[in-house]
């Protein structure tokens, strides 16, 4: 049997490829003929990330998920934003008459 030598920057491509989620180490093995204990070696001689550190891989529907819940809720915060202008609004009418009537408004009036 012949022994194969893969370059540098094929292998910094695979690792890139296992990276980026494109490919898992079990389809690269098959894909290039390649065991996984060899793929294995080269993620953790080119890996991007210092091996401390984990990399999230996350379907389309997850990132969709995400987006949608991050989406809904900048929604709430600006609606909850807008009710307590609403309230300081309001409260501020309320002082406003108070001071212009001598009179407890919000006492007087609940």
């Amino acid at each position: 049997m012949k022994r194969r030598v893969f370059s540098e920057s094929f292998k910094r491509d695979k690792v890139r490829l296992y990276e980026t989620g494109k490919m898992r180490v079990s389809q690269l093995s098959k894909l290039y003929a390649v065991s996984e204990t060899a793929i294995y070696r080269w993620i953790e001689l080119y890996r991007s990330t210092p091996s401390t550190e984990r990399i999230v891989v996350e379907t389309e529907s997850d990132y969709l998920q995400l987006k949608e819940l991050q989406d809904r809720i900048e929604k709430m915060e600006r609606l909850i934003g807008n009710q307590q202008l609403q309230i300081d609004y309001h409260r501020g009418l309320i002082a406003s008459a108070t001071k212009h009537y001598g009179e407890d408004i919000e006492k007087k009036f609940g």
